[in-house]
């Protein structure tokens, strides 16, 4: 949040005072994340990480432990030449319990079909690949052979084939959970900001949050003043999704912004 409070502050050219940190003094009810001054008044903030999909960060997490272990035990033990992808479906692992039986039976699947597979190139297409369904756990799986790097091994998950609806699901949760209490602790004399969070550039850029938190916005009657999105998988990068009267893709020069 320190970095679009920077950020804002350069553009406006407006200096952010800490007021007071509602949240941690009131627990019996929902309060705002911040409160600041600024010389032209108050402002009130709320932040909120968004997820391209339900449960994508718990995901994340375990995927990275699968991912690691299936890598471990499969280098150079798939047929030669080439190297192999195996291909997961994003958000099927539901516990952290499952990777070891999951890995365990991707191990097995992988080498009963890797032979069968040949190296991919224009011509081969598409032998170079097998999909299949792991037992007893159900979750899909591809698996791809690949010409060059001999004996590598690495597994990645596919792109929902309903992201862009699952986006707007998680940032319409998001609206209704956080814009309320923004407006509400607003009223008609403090600007209002909503801060969003995302470190996930592979499937939730700018434009793709964007595009989807104006479509939402636009259905609500509690629109904040400011939302911005801070990007923080390479960094933390500040872009403005609405300010004031504009709102993307209208917005003058939206980011990523210089810090102050």
């Amino acid at each position: 949040m320190s970095a679009a409070l920077d950020a804002l502050s350069h553009r406006w050219g407006e200096r952010f005072t800490v007021i007071e940190v509602p949240d941690e003094i009131e627990r019996e009810a929902p309060a705002v994340d911040l409160l600041v001054e600024v010389e032209k008044g108050e402002v009130v903030i709320e932040h909120t990480v968004v997820e391209s999909f339900h449960k994508r960060i718990f995901d994340d997490r375990l995927f990275v432990a699968l991912a690691a272990e299936i890598e471990r035990r499969l280098i150079n033990e798939l047929p030669l030449p080439g190297n192999y992808r195996v291909v997961f479906q994003s958000g099927e692992i539901r516990r952290r319990q499952d990777v070891d039986g999951i890995a365990d039976e991707t191990v097995v699947w992988a080498k009963e079909t890797a032979p069968r597979l040949e190296i991919g190139d224009p011509i081969t297409a598409p032998a170079h690949i097998a999909k299949g369904v792991l037992a007893p756990s159900g979750l899909r799986i591809r698996l791809e052979r690949r010409p060059g790097r001999d004996g590598q091994v690495l597994a990645f998950r596919s792109i929902p084939d309903d992201l862009e609806d699952r986006r707007r699901e998680r940032i319409a949760a998001a609206l209704e959970k956080k814009l309320p209490k923004l407006a509400d602790a607003a009223g008609s004399r403090r600007r209002s900001l909503l801060v969003l969070e995302s470190d996930d550039l592979a499937l939730g850029n700018y434009v793709d949050i964007a595009e989807a938190t104006i479509s939402e916005i636009s259905k609500r009657t509690d629109s904040p003043d400011v939302v911005c999105l801070v990007e923080t998988e390479l960094g933390a990068d500040v872009w403005l999704i609405k300010e004031f009267g504009a709102a993307f893709p209208d917005i003058q020069s939206p980011g990523p912004l210089p810090a102050g």
